[in-house]
């Protein structure tokens, strides 16, 4: 189960970091929250589609917290938090 678990997050991880999120919207969350907010809400709505899809069993509080930590962790790199 830990494998299917660790291969679902990565797959978010490289979809949601690399494929959906755009050079500028990178460069553009390092300067303003709002883009920080809307990768947040993007990389949010992929991970709980592709966990529901893959693993359906998982707590919501368990995507919940992928989700918001996720958010903590962009917002403490680019000096937002």
């Amino acid at each position: 189960m830990i494998k299917y678990i660790f291969m679902c997050l990565l797959c978010i991880h490289i979809i949601g970091d690399f494929y959906v999120q755009r050079e500028d919207m990178a460069l553009k969350k390092e300067k303003q929250f709002k883009w920080t907010v809307y990768h947040a809400i993007i990389y949010a709505a992929i991970g709980i589609v592709l966990i529901l899809l893959v693993l359906p069993d998982v707590p919501w509080l368990y995507i919940l917290i992928f989700a918001v930590s996720h958010a903590l962790i962009d917002m403490v790199k680019f000096g937002i938090c």
